[in-house]
């Protein structure tokens, strides 16, 4: 079997250069970057535009939680 490989000269500089992945509920897109890499995530219920409810009005509040939580290690609460 073939291995096939992607390389970029240089980190992307926008959104339309960045290399995305993901499985339909979580996606990324991947910018590089070197010593510091670069990624920007979504993940599908974040989402506010249709068929999902429109964004409640404390959804920065628990979005800051959810973001504290990630950098604390803790992704699964």
């Amino acid at each position: 079997m073939k291995e096939y490989k992607i390389k970029f000269n240089r980190p992307a500089r926008e959104w339309v250069d960045a290399l995305p992945v993901g499985n339909g509920k979580m996606g990324a897109m991947v910018y590089g970057g070197f010593p510091v890499e670069h990624i920007q995530l979504n993940e599908e219920s974040i989402w506010a535009g249709p068929p999902y409810p429109e964004t409640k009005d404390d959804a920065g509040e628990v979005l800051g939680k959810a973001r504290e939580l990630f950098f604390e290690g803790n992704s699964d609460e």
